[in-house]
């Protein structure tokens, strides 16, 4: 009878674990966002060098041009010293240096929570044959950072550029010895501060040889002081001794060099650091490697994943065995931002562009036009 028949109860779900489709097609999504930015710059790109610079490599390149910056006015407090001229008790402000850095976070997509039934009117036994579940369940994706990268720079190589760098896979052999390089601004440092030392323990063993020989003329009482006696008192040279740390610290020339030097040392303490993003190079290596790369003078070109996500959608009646398969669906989706950038960090052109897909979407090409 009617009123005893009951529904069939048929439902398919997703295990948490069951998110590779939905990632697979984010992923997807951001290939074809990546040819739609090679594409609206091929014509600035075209026989340019160009470097992706993501938000760490901006960071860099900032921390290169204030750590340049603080070299070039140790060199010249150093250099200040070493003149007769200038003052031993200039007074030097302590400067610091500081290296921004900064991870791009993707915050993960909140799981889209839905449900919906339909039944159909009429005999209960029909009904629960086409009856209609339909789940949905979010996925959170995070796409990553240097994979987003390889694949817009190969996408920029199609369209003309001349090289592409990816500065997470840069290999410098050695630092630049260029005039105003890093390795340079490093060596003049210590070369001035060298020459400052010299120029200070000169000026103390002048101030000691006349301060001896007033001694001895206010001992003398008024009659000729005897040549043989004096002379080698005054030309003598003082047997070197070893210092005690409180002498040292009372020295008038560690007096005078003491905040240049701990200035010094405090920078170089920095640069020997290992770098916050784990990626295990010293704040130094990172900081070559900039340079190298931006000898190649190349147009920079920033880009970031700011948002990705997918679900699963599962739906599960006779109809849908019947002509959908087995109901199993998933999609993906990405936005990114991009901009190029001036060599005075002006923009030049940009975007935010975002692209869904579902497995039934147009994948981006795959094979590569001529680009000899």
């Amino acid at each position: 009878m009617a009123d005893e028949s009951k529904p069939l109860d048929g439902k398919t779900t997703f295990d948490d674990k069951v998110i590779f489709e939905a990632q697979r097609l984010s992923y997807d999504a951001a290939r074809v966002i990546a040819e739609k930015i090679a594409k609206r710059i091929s014509g600035r790109t075209k026989d340019h060098a160009v470097v992706i610079a993501g938000t760490q490599f901006l960071a860099d390149l900032s921390s290169l041009a204030a750590t340049a910056e603080v070299l070039v006015e140790l060199e010249q407090d150093y250099h200040a010293f070493a003149h007769p001229a200038q003052s031993m008790t200039r007074s030097v402000s302590r400067g610091e240096s500081n290296a921004g850095f900064h991870a791009a976070l993707i915050p993960p997509l909140l799981p889209i929570l839905s449900a919906a039934t339909a039944a159909a009117q009429g005999a209960l036994s029909l009904v629960s044959l086409f009856r209609q579940d339909v789940d949905y369940k979010g996925v959170p994706v995070s796409i990553d950072t240097v994979a987003f990268e390889i694949e817009l720079a190969a996408r920029v190589r199609m369209h003309k550029a001349r090289e592409v760098i990816v500065p997470d896979l840069v290999v410098f052999r050695k630092p630049s010895s260029a005039p105003g390089s890093l390795k340079t601004l490093l060596e003049h440092v210590k070369k001035a501060r060298a020459a400052a030392v010299t120029a200070l323990d000169q000026s103390a063993m002048d101030e000691h040889h006349v301060a001896k020989r007033e001694s001895l003329i206010t001992r003398s009482t008024g009659d000729e002081i005897d040549r043989e006696e004096t002379t080698p008192e005054v030309t003598k040279k003082p047997k070197p001794i070893a210092k005690t740390e409180a002498e040292q610290k009372s020295d008038p020339v560690s007096k005078a060099l003491s905040p240049l030097d701990q200035r010094f040392n405090d920078l170089q303490s920095q640069l020997t650091k290992a770098d916050a993003s784990g990626s295990g190079l010293t704040t130094l290596a990172r900081l070559f490697r900039v340079e190298s790369i931006m000898t190649h003078d190349p147009m920079i070109l920033h880009a970031r994943v700011v948002l990705a996500g997918g679900n699963n959608r599962v739906q599960h009646s006779l109809w849908s065995l019947m002509w959908s398969g087995d109901g199993l669906s998933s999609s993906g989706g990405a936005v990114v931002n991009w901009a190029i950038l001036s060599p005075r960090g002006a923009v030049e052109d940009g975007a935010v562009f975002s692209h869904s897909m579902s497995a039934k979407s147009t994948k981006p090409p795959e094979a590569a036009p001529n680009i000899l």
